[in-house]
Formats: structure tokens, C-alpha cells, sequence
């Protein structure tokens, strides 16, 4: 999504890197804060029954950075706090966290600790492609890698630790609704992994991973289906080959095999082999293609073509960019897990400085999901309100947005976004039978923001 067009504007934290302190101070601080309006339409994205919301958000933030001879590091840090008109029980907290830190260990290995926390209920941030009902989110990343940095070769070992937990509330009646009865579904990811590359000659690279994943996931509070959790395993294996030609050309060979064994149901694999080549067309405009071709057996049976196309075109003045893919992917380390899907998508998005002070931006885009599982995503609360076996859901986003430099410290945005989902098949019948299932619908979001940034 345009993170302009969202209540709470979230800049990156700057990639770790380890740099001396001299001449700069080896502490850095820049504290901002935003004051926001929202006004959404159909906050609860529903098909009836729809309930318009105003949100009052202020939004303290902290950029840290610290860098000496051996480390650096690097935190972002946002407390939201809002009030709804759509909801009782007023004000409701958000965070935002991202944060990490690099140690050099010799002259060669270093070590990196991230760590990333969100709890929201925007659906920008929660559910970009349209996949799950209106959730309040709550996941948190933490992760361990030891690096090692060779002349012609680097490699990788790593743990991730991610809790994801997401929040059902009972919608009934009219503004404000309660949110004192909810149901939630936590899943709780410990992800292995080890990795390399190397430098094959002056023009080729070879890299390879192996990662396994060890998923449990349980529920509580009214749901529809069973409370017994649940666990799985998934093993991973990628190997890719890349080389450069002249005329800055990029081309490259890869493939990528899971295996996903869960303790009930039967195994699902899913090989991708692809080639992938990218190459400027003019000074200004490049290209990005991959072919290839993607095969699930197992628990699902199927196969389809699969690849992308990515045009950007880099002015002066203007960007512009335009992506057109298809693949099939696993989401179990998603903040949805809806199993095995393939997604159809394009998205085009331009953006233009009039002034070094004002920007303009704009975003589209289409993405069709196909759910091979809809049983997996029922045991995640998401019901698909359709009898067919392989349903899918179709989520059309529309964004604009102005940004507005007013002083050194002071800027300003106003934002609009459109959201619409369109479920093939679908029965009104079947989408009043379950508090939990997806609704067509479609919804606008302005949004007026005013920050203050001080560095």
C-alpha cells in the first residue's frame, strides 16, 4: 500500500551497517509526531449493515541510531494512539517497532538481531490483499542471524521466532460496537535456516538455502470450528544460479521446493522453477521478466504457468512502475494463513514532484486470489461464502495521495484509498450463515494528516 495514504505515515529504519563514529556523534535522535483525521465509510467492510467511522489518531515517534567501531544500530518506534466513533471503549493503543542491531564479531563474521512489532487494525498494514475479515493484529518478528562475509563467497545462519495472533469482534447493532466478546486465532512460528553464495568466475553467482519451519496454531473464544490446535512442518530448499551479460543485462536460473507436513491431512509440495531476466530497455526505463512454471502435489494436485513482468520507469521528475504476475504460494508464515493459493495480479503506480516541496502519487491494483484450501483457511476463521471446492476472491485497491512539505519540521498529506472484494460464486445466504464469513464489499478512506519531524 502508499504508506502515505495510511493514519500512521511509517518511515523505514535505516539498514544496519557498521561505520565508524568520528567525525559524526555516535548517538542519533530524531523524534516526529503526527496528528490525523480518518473518515472511512464501511470500516467494518461489510456488504450491509455498513458503519462509517471517524478516527482521531496523534502519533508520537522515535528514530535511535547508534553506530561505533563494531556495531550499529538502528530502532523505530511508534505509539498510536486513536479514537473511533465505530467502536466503544475509547482510546485504543497501536505499535509500531523496528529495530536492529549488527555486531562485528571478527574481520569476517558479524552477528544481526531484528526485531519487528505491530499491533494495528488498519487494514493497509493487516490485510493488504484483501484476504481476511476487519482483525485487529498483533505479531511480533525476532530473529538471530550469524553472517560471515568471504572474498568471493558469504553464507548465513539464522533463527526466527514470529507470534502472530489474530482478532475477531462481534459486530452487532450500530456505532459504537462493543468489542468486549472476540475470538482470536494465534499462530507461533520457530523458522531454521542456513544459506550461502558464491562467486563463480567474475559474472556468475550461485546461492542456495535450506529453512524448516515448525508451525502450532491454536484458537479461543465462539469460532467456528474446532478448538484442538494444531502443528505442522515445513521443509524448504532454494538453489538459484545468476549471471551478468553485457549491456548491464541480468539473467538467472532458480527453484525453489517445500514440503509441508501437517499433523492432520496429507502432505502438500510445491516445486517453482523460473528464469529471470533484467534488462534496460532505454536510460530511463528497465525490465524485469521471469517464466516459469509452478507444480503442487500431494494433499493438492495441480499445476499452472507462472512468472512477471516489472517495467519502472525513473525521470526527473516523474516514477512509474507497472507489475504483472502470477504464482502459486504457501502463506503459512503470512499473517493470514489460508494454505496453499495462487494469486493472479497487476499493479501500476506513478508518482510526481512538481516541486521540491509537493509530491503527488497514485496507486492501482488488482489481485485475484485462488484458495486450493479452503478448509485451512476455515480453521483460521476465514469462511469463503461459496460451495465451490477452489474459490476465489478478487481485491481491487485504488489510492491518491499529496504530500506537502510546509516548513523544515512541518509537512502535510491528505490521502484517499478505495477498496472493493468481489468473491466469485458467492451466496448471500452463506454470508449472513457465519460471523466469520468474507463479504463483498467495498469502502472510501480520507485521510488529513499534519506532522512535525525534527532531525
Amino acid at each position: 500500500m502508499l504508506w502515505a495514504c495510511l493514519a500512521l505515515a511509517l518511515p523505514a529504519p535505516v539498514a544496519a551497517q557498521i561505520v565508524p563514529p568520528a567525525p559524526y556523534p555516535p548517538l542519533e535522535i530524531i523524534p516526529s509526531i503526527s496528528l490525523s483525521e480518518r473518515y472511512n465509510d464501511n470500516y467494518f467492510q461489510r456488504s450491509h449493515n455498513k458503519i462509517d467511522e471517524w478516527r482521531t489518531t496523534i502519533s508520537p515517534s522515535l528514530d535511535l541510531g547508534l553506530s561505533t567501531s563494531k556495531t550499529r544500530s538502528d530502532l523505530h518506534y511508534t505509539l498510536g494512539v486513536f479514537h473511533s466513533t465505530a467502536l466503544d471503549n475509547n482510546p485504543y493503543i497501536q505499535h509500531f517497532l523496528n529495530g536492529s542491531s549488527k555486531i562485528s564479531l571478527t574481520e569476517r563474521f558479524s552477528f544481526l538481531v531484528t526485531e519487528a512489532f505491530v499491533v494495528s487494525d488498519d487494514p493497509g498494514i493487516v490485510n493488504p490483499q484483501g484476504v481476511d475479515n476487519q482483525v485487529k493484529l498483533t505479531r511480533n518478528d525476532v530473529s538471530g542471524s550469524l553472517l560471515y562475509q568471504g572474498d568471493q563467497h558469504s553464507g548465513w545462519l539464522k533463527y526466527t521466532n514470529t507470534n502472530i495472533d489474530r482478532e475477531f469482534f462481534s459486530v452487532t447493532g450500530s456505532a459504537p460496537v462493543s468489542t468486549d466478546v472476540s475470538s482470536s486465532f494465534k499462530n507461533h512460528l520457530n523458522i531454521v535456516g542456513a544459506g550461502g553464495k558464491w562467486q563463480v568466475g567474475p559474472v556468475t553467482t550461485v546461492t542456495g538455502s535450506e529453512t524448516v519451519t515448525f508451525g502450532d496454531f491454536s484458537q479461543s473464544g465462539p469460532s467456528v470450528t474446532s478448538s484442538t490446535a494444531t502443528s505442522f512442518v515445513v521443509y524448504e530448499t532454494s538453489v538459484a544460479a545468476e549471471r551478468e551479460f553485457p549491456g548491464d543485462t541480468r539473467g538467472g536460473v532458480s527453484t525453489t521446493w517445500s514440503l509441508r507436513d501437517p499433523d492432520v491431512g496429507q502432505n502438500v509440495n510445491l516445486v517453482r522453477p523460473s528464469i529471470t531476466v533484467t534488462r534496460p530497455i532505454t536510460a530511463s526505463v528497465s525490465a524485469t521478466a521471469s517464466f516459469g512454471y509452478d507444480f503442487a502435489f500431494g494433499g493438492v494436485d495441480t499445476s499452472e504457468p507462472s512468472g512477471s513482468l516489472t517495467l519502472t520507469y525513473l525521470g526527473n521528475a516523474v516514477t512509474a512502475n507497472l507489475t504483472l504476475a502470477q504464482g502459486m504460494y504457501e502463506t503459512f508464515t503470512n499473517s493470514q494463513n489460508i494454505g496453499l493459493t495462487r494469486r493472479r495480479e497487476v499493479t501500476a503506480g506513478v508518482s510526481y514532484k512538481p516541486t521540491d516541496r509537493v509530491t503527488l502519487s497514485t496507486r492501482a491494483s488488482a489481485v485475484q486470489t485462488k484458495f486450493f484450501e479452503p478448509d485451512v483457511a476455515f480453521s483460521q476463521g476465514i469462511v469463503l461464502p461459496t460451495t465451490s471446492p477452489r474459490p476465489t476472491s478478487t481485491f481491487y485497491t485504488f489510492e491518491a495521495a499529496i504530500n506537502v512539505v510546509l516548513t523544515r519540521i512541518f509537512s502535510a498529506s491528505l490521502s484517499y484509498v478505495y477498496w472493493r472484494r468481489d468473491i466469485a460464486d458467492s451466496s448471500a445466504a452463506l454470508q449472513a450463515a457465519s460471523t466469520f464469513a468474507l463479504q463483498d464489499f467495498s469502502s472510501n478512506a480520507v485521510t488529513l494528516q499534519l506532522r512535525a519531524r525534527y532531525e
